[in-house]
């Protein structure tokens, strides 16, 4: 469903949401009206003014007459307004601005409780040459208010500015706005205008081409029976919730398109190497020994966010890294260039067995690496690539995968895996360019957690059951491809296909969730009901296969979970009410972010956003200057940039978890290809939980006579960054602590580890906490000493 004429800005809608995922929520809505008179029915009324407006567009622009022109436009906007429901009604209304100065009216419509829910506000008729400008942007002139009201008129500031200051100000003001402009109308919601996000409808592109879907998510969205119905919840706002949960399940789908892909590509370099280390792997030692399944996994999964990335900034022009409409780009080097081949017929055994494909997509991403200037200045041809030098994308990062020549056949289906999705029944292409940081973040996130092994025997896969004991597991070591585990949450096998006979089982597995396997000489030690089965016969993963899949209890035990996006805004925004209540605009640039665990940076994104917003709506406030709706964006992009340059910082235990944050921070603030994606002093692969906050002890409290007086009684002495650490004294981290291994009490565990416990509780009476020796104190001096020039270090470093 492709809604030409209507625009998303900044994300009023969720991304890739208003014209994917809405067509089941439209008819279910639209099925409501089905029953009224052509008169009643919204899309039916809009239908009927479409073509008196495009023809009355066209009077206007060959009609030079000023009182002409404004005649027409008042006749054909009265008539669109009635056509979405809301009574016309020229009048004006009062603004929360000092001297409480007055705006143009329309229409205002209330809602069940008789509060004003929606204003209908004209904008003025711009100049002949000048219709495409932003309504927004405009002034209004005295003639748009009755007679009466000429004195109280409000002229001298822009809509955008008088939305945000005096119309949004108002304790009982509307919560949305519909500016009605020459040739398009601008919804905007009070409670998403700090983003600058609004909904514009092109009239003349809309009406022009009539069609039916375009028409009917225009009355969903605008018109008086969706947003201001006379009961229930608005119909628009049941829109935006599903435009949400499509939001999630584009998210989910590419979650498991991407694992696909990444276990097709293992898959195909165990093929192409025997399963064996290549002689052009650059460490000798290892060439002709078995591949390591980790590690190819993590090349595997490095490399398909590299195509992620490609994917993304291609269909994404603003980002102006590629330049799509450069033919030597778009055709000789582009990714979009080889998705276009998904679907032609490898014919021949040299077409499947060929490496074009593969060699085409190391080239560019070569280029996209190194970076790339063929110019002719004078013809003003040639080609420019800037160098993305992050470490996701070092070609050094893939040694294994750089020396390979991987087959068109398997390199054609990773690139149709991400370029289709399926859609119901079929399949729909992959938009890119629809997708949010948030949603990348998303997929990131859940495969980073993953594990790729490669089995060394054949394996089955088991059921996740409750109360699942060890012995049902093989060690990971042992089979290449299994977790010790003693529970589980959530079943993976579809319930309806379990309870058949066992000759006809199509046992359904959720790749996306934890797994186990074991190898396929112990199935007798299983009952069927607790086997995967393929039929007749156990699913059987034959040796040599590559399987990329969460093991057991990975996630778990790593704490790797993704916070849903809008979990994440929300978290974030009532953080940011509380800490930025007080603070001027520029304090707010003062204000240092840290994510402890940062994953993809979802939290770093977030904050980033909510902060650059608060910052332009505080300063424009502060100023007395709006910055126009034309400008806000690259506005909004360069205070996100000077954010994530200066203040942001994280850390994360998985190393490519850093890189995928430092891409991500950089292309939510990328304005222009003028922001460089270096954040090596501010992200970090590291423990952020091992509290190693500078503070320390003075040295005689490690050998203190009276217990109390003992280091562990007592708080460590704030060092801070601004001051050196004092001689002598020890940094605290050095130490045991009375918190440290605390589980001698922990009731929980005694049940599963009394043993442990028992011999927990002796380590910690015993020696654990004894007064340090003269040597000891010495050591953990030296070791603070070492500590602090690393500190130093790292703080004069360029």
């Amino acid at each position: 469903m492709e809604l030409i004429g209507i625009e998303n800005e900044a994300e009023f809608f969720p991304s890739g949401t208003l014209s994917d995922g809405l067509k089941e929520e439209l008819q279910l809505n639209t099925a409501l009206w089905a029953g009224l008179d052509r008169a009643s029915h919204p899309v039916e009324r809009l239908a009927q003014v479409a073509s008196p407006t495009v023809e009355a567009l066209r009077q206007v622009r060959n009609t030079p007459d000023r009182s002409r022109r404004a005649e027409l436009v008042r006749d054909f906007q009265h008539a669109v307004v009635t056509a979405l429901g809301y009574k016309w009604k020229r009048e004006g209304a009062y603004t929360a601005l000092e001297g409480a100065l007055v705006i143009p009216l329309v229409s205002r419509a209330v809602d069940a409780a008789g509060r004003d829910a929606l204003w209908v506000i004209e904008a003025p008729i711009p100049a002949l040459d000048d219709e495409a400008s932003d309504p927004l942007g405009s002034c209004f002139i005295v003639e748009q208010l009755p007679t009466d009201l000429h004195e109280a008129a409000l002229l001298d500031r822009t809509i955008e500015s008088i939305l945000a200051e005096g119309v949004f100000e108002l304790t009982d003001g509307p919560r949305h706005v519909l500016i009605l402009g020459l040739s398009q109308l601008v919804l905007i919601d009070k409670r998403k205008w700090p983003a600058r996000s609004a909904l514009r409808f092109d009239l003349q592109e809309i009406f022009t081409r009539a069609e039916r879907d375009t028409l009917s998510v225009m009355a969903c969205l605008i018109s008086r029976e969706a947003r201001v119905p006379e009961q229930g919840v608005p119909i628009s706002d049941r829109l935006e919730e599903e435009a949400q949960r499509n939001a999630n399940a584009v998210t989910t789908s590419l979650k498991r398109t991407v694992r696909d892909a990444i276990e097709l590509l293992g898959q195909e370099v165990i093929a192409v190497t025997d399963g064996k280390y290549p002689s052009t792997f650059p460490d000798a030692a290892r060439r002709g020994v078995w591949i390591d399944g980790p590690e190819l996994s993590r090349e595997c999964l490095r490399y398909m966010y590299r195509l992620l990335f490609l994917f993304y900034a291609e269909a994404n022009p603003r980002l102006n890294l590629f330049d799509m409409r450069n033919p030597i780009y778009a055709t000789g080097y582009s990714l979009e260039a080889l998705r276009e081949l998904e679907s032609v017929p490898l014919r021949t055994t040299a077409d499947r067995s060929g490496s074009f494909l593969w060699e085409s997509l190391q080239q560019t991403l070569g280029l996209l690496y190194a970076g790339l200037a063929l110019v002719d200045e004078e013809q003003g041809t040639g080609l420019r690539l800037p160098a993305v030098k992050v470490s996701l994308l070092d070609p050094g990062s893939t040694p294994l995968l750089n020396g390979l020549r991987l087959r068109n056949e398997a390199v054609q289906q990773v690139i149709r895996l991400l370029s289709l999705r399926a859609t119901g029944k079929s399949t729909g292409r992959i938009s890119y360019a629809k997708l949010g940081i948030g949603q990348l973040g998303a997929v990131y996130e859940t495969l980073i957690s993953f594990t790729g092994v490669v089995a060394k025997t054949d394996l089955i896969e088991l059921k996740p059951k409750k109360g699942r004991s060890n012995e049902g597991s093989e060690d990971s070591e042992t089979a290449e491809a299994s977790e010790q585990d003693d529970g589980i949450e959530g079943d993976l096998v579809d319930s309806e296909d379990a309870n058949r006979d066992d000759d006809f089982r199509r046992d359904k597995v959720d790749k996306l969730a934890p797994s186990w396997f074991v190898p396929r000489s112990r199935i007798s030690e299983f009952a069927p009901d607790d086997v995967v089965f393929n039929g007749p016969e156990a699913l059987v993963y034959s040796k040599g296969t590559f399987i990329y899949r969460l093991a057991g209890r990975d996630r778990e035990k790593s704490a790797s979970y993704y916070t849903p996006e809008p979990l994440a805004r929300l978290l974030v925004k009532h953080a940011l009410m509380e800490r930025c209540r007080d603070l001027k605009a520029d304090q707010l640039l003062d204000l240092k972010i840290l994510e402890p665990a940062m994953g993809s940076a979802a939290f770093l994104v977030e904050t980033t956003n909510q902060l650059a917003d608060l910052y332009l709506e505080r300063k424009q406030k502060e100023t007395g200057r709006t910055i126009s709706q034309e400008d806000i964006v690259l506005e909004k992009q360069r205070v996100r940039a000077y954010i994530a340059d200066r203040n942001c910082f994280g850390v994360d235990l998985n190393p490519i978890a850093v890189e995928l944050g430092a891409i991500s921070l950089w292309l939510n603030s990328l304005h222009g290809s003028e922001f460089s994606p270096w954040f090596g002093d501010q992200l970090h692969a590291g423990n952020s939980l091992i509290g190693a906050r500078r503070a320390a002890y003075a040295p005689s409290m490690l050998s203190a006579k009276s217990p109390s007086d003992l280091w562990f009684n007592a708080k460590p002495e704030e060092i801070g960054w601004r001051n050196c650490l004092p001689t002598g004294h020890i940094w605290q981290w050095l130490l045991p602590a009375k918190d440290m291994a605390n589980f001698d009490k922990d009731k929980s565990i005694a049940p599963f580890a009394k043993e442990a416990q028992d011999q927990i509780k002796v380590w910690r009476n015993g020696g654990f906490f004894k007064r340090f020796e003269l040597h000891e104190i010495q050591l953990v001096q030296k070791l603070s000493r070492i500590a602090e020039a690393l500190f130093d270090q790292v703080a004069e470093a360029p």
